[in-house]
C-alpha cells in the first residue's frame, strides 16, 4: 500500500478471544517522495479490533 491512500479493503488474518487482527500490511513510499529520506526504512501497518 501506498501510504496516505485509503482504501476499504479488510481481510482478517487472527481471530482470538481478545480480538481480530484485520490486516497487516507494509507500506511503501509513493513516487513524489523518492528522495525523502523514508524510502530507505520499511513501516508495517496492523490494525486490530476489540469486542
Amino acid at each position: 500500500r501506498v501510504m496516505g491512500m485509503r482504501t476499504c479493503e479488510s481481510r482478517c488474518l487472527f481471530s482470538g478471544s481478545k480480538g481480530e487482527v484485520c490486516c497487516v500490511e507494509p507500506l511503501h513510499a509513493g513516487p513524489e517522495l523518492k528522495d525523502h529520506p523514508i524510502t530507505h526504512y520499511s513501516l508495517l501497518a496492523m490494525a486490530s479490533l476489540t469486542k
